[in-house]
């Protein structure tokens, strides 16, 4: 009984310390110019969701729903601290937070799905799990930047007739997805890599 609390109290700890040290990543990169950068038509490719992705990783879908908040609250901070012609869209916690939240449980079950299917190749299901996040973050951000501007187009000074222009010029930003995905992979896959190698070293 006593092995299983220091274990649990351990596992609890070492939780903590996950993602408290991924959350300050997150918040070095986003006040840094690392974070968002590569300017693209005035809105900026992302590596603020790689920390996340990491994080539910390596302890589960907990910590990455609240790497995930974090993500999307640095999002809503750099609307207001470094505005640029879209900002007034992620001034809305409804599209600077709430899409965020979403990629930490695409993130986990595609992970979880691909480590059954690929048993044994850990690396694989990293990766696929990367990638997922990665998309997911991309299209539930563009998904509803197009609804709000659907709905609110005043928001960026529009009038109704250009709307439509408008959605296709965000979903043209997708263009960054590629380059997003890759970084994520050797990213993640590095990351994980160590720690298995680690946790390896350790136990032997």
């Amino acid at each position: 009984m006593t092995a299983d609390r220091n274990f649990s109290t351990h596992a609890q700890v070492r939780r903590l310390t996950v993602c408290a040290m991924l959350t300050a990543i997150i918040w070095l990169l986003t006040v840094s110019p690392i974070g968002f950068t590569l300017p693209f038509f005035g809105i900026s490719m992302t590596f603020n969701h790689i920390p996340m992705i990491i994080g539910t990783l390596m302890e589960g879908l907990g910590v990455g729903c609240v790497l995930a908040a974090m993500f999307g609250l640095s999002s809503l901070y750099t609307a207001f601290a470094r505005p640029t012609y879209y900002s007034p869209l992620f001034q809305n916690p409804l599209v600077s937070v709430l899409p965020r939240l979403l990629t930490a449980p695409v993130t986990y079950f595609v992970y979880k799905g691909v480590k059954k299917l690929c048993p044994g190749k850990p690396v694989i299901a990293w990766g696929a799990a990367a990638i997922a996040g990665t998309l997911a973050n991309t299209l539930f951000t563009l998904g509803a930047m197009a609804l709000y501007v659907r709905v609110n187009p005043g928001a960026l000074g529009l009038e109704p007739e250009a709307v439509g222009g408008a959605v296709a010029v965000i979903w043209g930003l997708s263009i960054n997805s590629p380059f997003e995905c890759i970084s994520s992979v050797i990213l993640s896959t590095a990351v994980m890599g160590a720690l298995s190698r680690y946790t390896r070293g350790r136990r032997a």
